[in-house]
């Protein structure tokens, strides 16, 4: 079956366009498989390596049903199980200006680039006759960004090379995917930031410095400079929320809707809570009585018997409504408004 879905994938790969009715089918089997991750991690039954796996197919299956022009924009997502991301994946033709750049007899091609104010995806493929690749053929790439001022924004490098700047974003993820008969290298990179706005990337340049490839136990480095700009097409619109009620012991300090999530800063009374008890109880409930909750980590901070709650949530300014509502359950919960889309 695998084979057959690839096969439909890649005819259909020249197909954008993704209706309504095929993005309200994603969303409908996103908030599910959340609801089951969650009931899943509390009885701790199944590893979330097999939760995600049947995020992937369950989505794949609906979009099936529905139309297939929904099966080009998935064929294209930066598959990290972050909703927001892969939203913005699915509805957007072009979210980059192709650029490329050859050193070593090696080329790397910035294909796609997400960015939002906490969350910075980039896909890249890699080609050099040089380069022996297999289907197990691990993969990765030591990178900086350097905003147009000269700061650094983000470093992933090896413990061998000093900083340049004051280090990297808090979170990242990396995808590879070998076609090893074009010998093409296939990277993914979804950086995360959760206590700072990530600065303006107008200008931007990503300066890669070195390829690793590893395979059945031997290694190819290739050393060199593949510097490409960031240049992304797409608006960096944002909701600002305003509390408008408060029910309990919730004080906001920050809620920002953007096209890859929202990002959440709260304070609430106390300092002793159970490592999942935000994961479990803190909601966001939109206007259409959708509800969505933490999925990828949380910062917290005591300060005077009170903790701050910094966090993101997957919903994104493609599903905002007017009025929301932010609760943690057994604390309170404070109403919110923003203005219309």
């Amino acid at each position: 079956m695998k084979e057959e879905l690839d096969e439909r994938l890649s005819k259909m790969n020249h197909e954008a366009n993704v209706s309504k009715l095929a993005r309200q089918a994603f969303d409908s089997s996103y908030a599910h498989v959340r609801n089951e991750a969650r009931l899943k991690r509390k009885s701790r039954n199944k590893p979330m390596r097999t939760l995600l796996t049947m995020a992937a197919t369950l989505m794949l299956i609906i979009m099936l049903s529905v139309e297939g022009t929904a099966l080009a924009a998935f064929n294209r997502l930066f598959q990290f199980q972050d909703r927001g991301i892969e939203q913005v994946a699915m509805t957007s033709e072009e979210n980059v200006r192709a650029a490329s750049v050859t050193d070593q007899n090696v080329t790397v091609t910035l294909e796609q680039m997400i960015a939002g104010q906490h969350k910075l995806a980039l896909r890249f493929a890699v080609e050099g006759k040089e380069v022996q690749l297999g289907d197990d053929t691990e993969f990765h790439l030591e990178y900086r960004i350097q905003a147009k001022d000269g700061t650094y924004i983000d470093e992933f490098i090896s413990d061998t090379k000093p900083l340049k700047g004051e280090g990297d974003l808090i979170g990242h993820r990396f995808n590879t995917y070998i076609d090893s008969e074009e010998g093409v290298t296939i990277y993914e990179i979804l950086a995360e930031s959760n206590n700072r706005v990530i600065p303006s990337l107008d200008g931007a340049n990503v300066h890669i410095e070195t390829l690793h490839w590893t395979r059945d136990g031997r290694s190819q480095t290739v050393n060199g400079d593949w510097t490409l700009p960031l240049q992304t097409t797409l608006p960096g619109d944002i909701i600002q929320y305003e509390m408008s009620r408060s029910e309990g012991g919730i004080e906001v300090i920050r809620v920002v809707t953007d096209m890859t999530s929202t990002h959440v800063v709260l304070r609430v009374d106390g300092e002793r809570y159970d490592e999942n008890f935000f994961v479990d109880n803190v909601y966001l409930k939109d206007g259409n009585g959708m509800i969505y909750r933490i999925e990828t980590g949380y910062r917290t901070e005591v300060t005077d018997g009170k903790t701050t709650l910094t966090f993101h949530l997957p919903y994104t300014i493609t599903d905002a409504t007017h009025e929301i509502e932010l609760g943690i359950e057994g604390v309170g919960e404070v109403k919110l408004t923003g203005p219309m889309k």
